[in-house]
């Protein structure tokens, strides 16, 4: 495959181009976005590789290290609330009941310090009662 081989050598500019064309000729292709996100990351693009985090979010949102890579980008943005929210409720649906009751704690105790303002798509009023 010509990606791999481009990031064999950090061909980075050549990389990006392709995913690019990749992704939107199959936006549904998480490789292609995966690639995105290689190659905008080591070009310091970070607006192309929000869009491919988001992209694999929505492709394939159980996996946690999307949700991470989404979060971290977020956070970047400056969208502190929704980085928040989504690493919580996707770190919610692969935990333990046990591990799940504790991390709802936790990010009730963020909306109580008001350290965001929505948890999973829930205002804050909302999500404490």
């Amino acid at each position: 495959m010509r990606a791999e081989a481009l990031v064999a050598t950090q061909g980075w500019t050549g990389l990006l181009r392709q995913a690019q064309s990749w992704a939107k000729a199959a936006p549904d292709n998480p490789d292609a976005w995966s690639f995105t996100v290689r190659a905008a990351r080591e070009k310091k693009q970070p607006d192309a590789e929000f869009l491919g985090w988001k992209a694999l979010c929505r492709i394939d949102p159980s996996q946690r290290g999307h949700a991470l890579g989404l979060g971290w980008q977020l956070a970047l943005h400056q969208e502190y609330d929704e980085a928040l929210a989504i690493t919580t409720w996707r770190r919610l649906a692969g935990l333990r009941s046990g591990d799940a009751k504790a991390q709802w704690k936790r990010a009730t105790a963020y909306l109580q310090a008001g350290r965001c303002t929505r948890l999973g798509g829930l205002s804050s009023d909302q999500a404490k009662t």
